[in-house]
C-alpha cells in the first residue's frame, strides 16, 4: 500500500518538475526512483524488525532522504555529462559532414581573379547551376534563385552585362583577413534593369550606378577561392 502510494506521489512529482524543468529534469528523477523506493521499503523493513525509539526512526528516514538525494544527484549529474558528450558528438559530426562538403566543393580558382573570372565566363553563358557554384555553400540556392528570377524577369542578358571586369576591382582592407578578400568596383547601369528585391522587383537604372563591394573567401579544405558576398 505505502510503495504504491509512493509511485503515484513520486509519478507526480516527476510531471511537476517536468513542467518547471522539461524532460531533461523528468529522465533523471525515473532513473533514481527505484532506488528511492528501494531506501524506502529497507527503512520500513528495519523499523519493524528493529522497532527503534522514535528519534531514531527519525534519524533512520533522515539517512533515506540524504541517501536518496545522494542517488538522484550523482544521475542527475551523470545524465547530464551524458548529454554535453552526446552534444559535442553532434557538433563533432555535423563539422566533419560540412568539412567534407566543402572539401568536395571544388568549383573556383587558386586566386579570387581565376574565380572570378570563371564565375563571369559561366554568367555568359547562361549556365546560372555553374554560375551559383562559385558562391559559398550556403550561399549557392540563394544566388541560383536570384539568377532564375533574372531569367522570368527577362533582365538576366542586361544584368550580366553590367557585371565589370577584374581590372576594374580595387582590394581594400588589404592583410586584414588571411582567408577572406574584400574589393571595390565601380557598377555603370547604362539602362533600366528590373531585378528582383526583398520587397518586390526593383529597377536599376543610370541613376543606381556607383561603388560596390564583392568579398572572396578562401575555402582550407578545397583550397579555392569562392564568392562570399
Amino acid at each position: 500500500m505505502a510503495t504504491g502510494l509512493f509511485f503515484i506521489i513520486a509519478a507526480v512529482f516527476a510531471v511537476l518538475i517536468g513542467m518547471a524543468g522539461g524532460i531533461r529534469t523528468i529522465i533523471p528523477f525515473a532513473l533514481s526512483a527505484p532506488f528511492v523506493i528501494l531506501f524506502i521499503w529497507l527503512g520500513r523493513l528495519f523499523i519493524r524488525r528493529q522497532n527503534p525509539r522514535p528519534l531514531g526512526r527519525f534519524f533512520l528516514w533522515v539517512f533515506v532522504a540524504l541517501f536518496s538525494y545522494a542517488v538522484y544527484a550523482l544521475i542527475w549529474n551523470g545524465y547530464g555529462r551524458v548529454r554535453i558528450d552526446l552534444l559535442e558528438y553532434s557538433i563533432r559530426k555535423a563539422e566533419e559532414a560540412a568539412r567534407e562538403l566543402r572539401a568536395k566543393d571544388t568549383y573556383g580558382g587558386k586566386t579570387p581573379q581565376e574565380t572570378y573570372e570563371m564565375y563571369l565566363d559561366a554568367l555568359k553563358k547562361g549556365d546560372i547551376e555553374l554560375a551559383s557554384r562559385y558562391y559559398v555553400r550556403l550561399a549557392q540556392s540563394e544566388r541560383k534563385k536570384f539568377f532564375e528570377e533574372l531569367q522570368e524577369l527577362g533582365s538576366f542578358e542586361k544584368w550580366v552585362a553590367a557585371r565589370p571586369r577584374w581590372n576594374n576591382f580595387a582590394e581594400i582592407y588589404e592583410g586584414s583577413l588571411p582567408n577572406k578578400k574584400w574589393y571595390e568596383y565601380y557598377i555603370t547601369f547604362t539602362e533600366p534593369i528590373m531585378v528582383p528585391g526583398v520587397d518586390g522587383n526593383v529597377t536599376l537604372g543610370p541613376e543606381n550606378s556607383g561603388t560596390s563591394t564583392i568579398i572572396f573567401e578562401l575555402i582550407p579544405e578545397s583550397g579555392v577561392w569562392k564568392i562570399a558576398q
